[in-house]
């Protein structure tokens, strides 16, 4: 292996270095319309006043300390993953402030990149090769696993688990004596880092033991006996056994009697699994046919896949040809270690066809192309740095390395909308109608950067109700925009609706102008219905040639609403009217009679008729009658107010 670094292998590290980079940022400048739905509704959680207490706040409020504690109302089902629940909510509610990061999860990003940093750095100590600590680093840093989930965010768990679990080797690699021997600050931070892991996601209960196994390798078994290494064992057992009680009795006194996790419910099944000859065969196929596919440039039928294909199998020729100079017992652990974590922790919810061929019988994590097989994509990383670290005998041999793992990482970029189509189809927001939803709410961000529209009344279909109470709602079987922009919309605009630059009709948002319920029009400057993107100045029905009154009536099935109006003006082209509440609505003017509906349920809603057509003779008598879907709703009109063509209102 080179031992120094001459000028010509330095310049091409920077290059390398500088061009993945470049590729990263490059393919994460992609916009994302899409969101997991059980994002949404930990986002809604975070930001409520209490459990129960469906109403909105931002900002960190003492009630929100305990609330990674109750695993039932974060997941549905009880987990260990108290301290990633604690970063996922102190991370929202940063980007909150600043009304970005809904989509775009720039957390997980910046979580990837320490990994990253922290893969090149252990690399380094465990091979003394910046070399190897670079192109190690590279290939983790647009690994196509590592991409897809930073395009599709999901969690942070798999990824933090593995911040925690690569800072605790670090430490122990780093310097060359046993642990034991080693300042107590040291000692500490090291469990420390295991502790959290232990909180951050199931899946430290198996990597957890990678460093110890190291350690056991260097320095011998003897050396895993020291008493600072016992007293920090027991101590970091005892306090993850301690917060899990904690937990898990939170977990019960709010759960319904006999109630389970899926963990617990997953773990029945593992000895069906254990006894199916199938087992065998999913995990060897889930690894070389997907997993290596999906991470090692997606191998598609085009050039760049196919350039991905025979750099990786040049690659593999390369360590195999150097196989003398492998550390094999350090790789043999870490390969059992991912085979352990595979055969114990398939995916709890089955086989999901939508990931899996249709023979597949054990849900292995490796047909994933993303966040599930997150942690054995970082270990891949060390496992190929590695391997690798004898093949680096000359100058001729870096650069080939180095052109193989950018072939590789290119063609990971350039497939990256191939790769996230089974996890769109999976998650339902494969069709350009429902990413269009995602793309009516960043249009609103462009409204609200023009400060003359404040305050903008924000009209969106909703349910029943002024007042979201539903806790958790699956969006996997179809997304339904009344569901999503009501459940995303006050979390989104939260920030703008405390301020007042945002008003909506629904009660979970509290504004620092409140205004008294149903007259949410009457402070508004403009009206914007986000889902058809008409934005409409209230302004101009404020002027004196127009009805003043912006005041709703209110109807119910016993007394329905009739306001009549009359109009003496020839020239009056349109009827504009605003209805609140899911209701049907009969116009007449003279003889002729419109009808139509209000679905929007709690927001306002905008409707203007067009009497360019309809051949009337004025003066004219307008009625209009409104009347609740049923006897539970209540409806409101304000209006109507009529424009003619020749003034300014009639810009509709």
């Amino acid at each position: 292996m080179i031992e120094t670094l001459s000028l010509k292998i330095k310049v091409a590290l920077i290059v390398f270095v500088v061009a993945h980079l470049g590729l990263f940022l490059y393919v994460n400048q992609q916009p994302i319309y899409w969101l997991q739905n059980e994002l949404v509704d930990q986002r809604i959680y975070w930001s409520m006043d209490d459990r129960d207490d469906f109403h909105l706040h931002t900002g960190i409020t003492r009630k929100d300390i305990t609330k990674p504690f109750t695993s039932r109302y974060v997941d549905g089902t009880y987990r260990t993953r108290q301290f990633s629940y604690y970063m996922e909510m102190l991370s929202f509610k940063f980007w909150q402030i600043f009304e970005i990061g809904f989509f775009k999860n720039y957390t997980l990003i910046g979580i990837h990149l320490l990994n990253v940093f922290l893969v090149g750095l252990l690399l380094y100590y465990l091979s003394k090769s910046y070399i190897v600590a670079i192109i190690g680093a590279g290939m983790l840093l647009n690994a196509g696993i590592a991409l897809t989930t930073l395009l599709f965010p999901f969690r942070n768990a798999k990824l933090l688990v593995m911040t925690f679990i690569l800072i605790s080797w670090i430490i122990v690699a780093a310097w060359q004596r046993p642990l034991g021997q080693r300042r107590l600050f040291k000692v500490v931070l090291f469990f420390f880092s295991l502790f959290l892991a232990l909180l951050t996601d199931e899946i430290a209960f198996i990597f957890v033991f990678i460093p110890f196994v190291y350690l056991s390798l260097r320095d011998g078994m003897k050396s895993l006996c020291d008493r600072k290494v016992l007293i920090g064992s027991v101590s970091v057992l005892f306090g993850f056994l301690s917060a899990v009680f904690l937990s898990y009795r939170s977990y019960h006194i709010y759960a319904t009697h006999g109630q389970t996790g899926a963990q617990f419910d997953h773990l029945g099944q593992l000895f069906k699994y254990v006894l199916d000859p199938h087992t065998l065969w999913d995990v060897f196929r889930s690894f070389f046919v997907y997993f290596l596919r999906n991470n090692m440039g997606n191998w598609q039928m085009d050039v760049l896949g196919f350039a991905a294909f025979i750099s990786s199998l040049l690659l593999i020729f390369l360590i195999v040809k150097h196989l003398k100079s492998v550390d094999w017992k350090l790789v043999g652990a870490l390969i059992f270690s991912m085979l352990i974590k595979t055969f114990i922790l398939p995916h709890n919810g089955g086989v999901q066809s939508f990931f899996m061929p249709e023979d597949a019988t054990f849900p292995s994590l490796y047909y994933f192309n993303y966040y599930y097989t997150y942690c054995d994509v970082v270990l891949w990383a060390i496992l190929f740095g590695l391997m690798l670290r004898g093949v680096f005998v000359s100058f001729t041999n870096v650069v080939v390395v180095m052109c193989l793992v950018s072939a590789i990482n290119i063609s990971n970029g350039y497939h990256q909308q191939q790769a996230l189509k089974p996890v769109l189809a999976f998650h339902n927001w494969e069709s350009q109608d429902n990413q269009n939803l995602v793309n009516n709410l960043k249009e609103v961000k462009k409204y609200l950067a023009d400060k003359s529209l404040w305050p903008i009344y924000l009209s969106y279909p909703g349910s029943e109700s002024n007042m979201v109470t539903e806790r958790r709602h699956n969006l996997y079987q179809i997304i339904h925009p009344h569901i999503f922009y009501e459940r995303v919309v006050p979390v989104m605009f939260l920030p703008s609706i405390e301020k007042g630059r945002i008003i909506t009709s629904y009660q979970n948002t509290k504004s620092k102008n409140a205004l008294e319920s149903n007259y949410e029009l009457t402070n508004a400057k403009t009206f914007l219905d986000v889902h058809t993107g008409h934005l409409f100045n209230i302004e101009q029905i404020k002027t004196p040639n127009h009805f003043q009154n912006l005041l709703p009536d209110k109807s119910t099935i016993e007394n329905p609403l009739i306001k009549k109006a009359a109009v003496n003006y020839d020239d009056i082209d349109n009827i504009l009217f605003f209805v609140k509440g899911r209701s049907s609505f009969v116009i007449h003017i003279n003889d002729v009679e419109i009808k139509g509906k209000q679905s929007y349920g709690p927001s306002y809603k905008r409707f203007k008729i067009n009497l360019q057509n309809t051949n009337l003779e004025f003066p004219a008598k307008v009625e209009i009658r409104i009347t609740p879907d049923n006897k539970d709703n209540t409806a409101y009109l304000v209006g109507p107010f009529f424009f003619a063509a020749k003034e300014e209102g009639a810009k509709l």
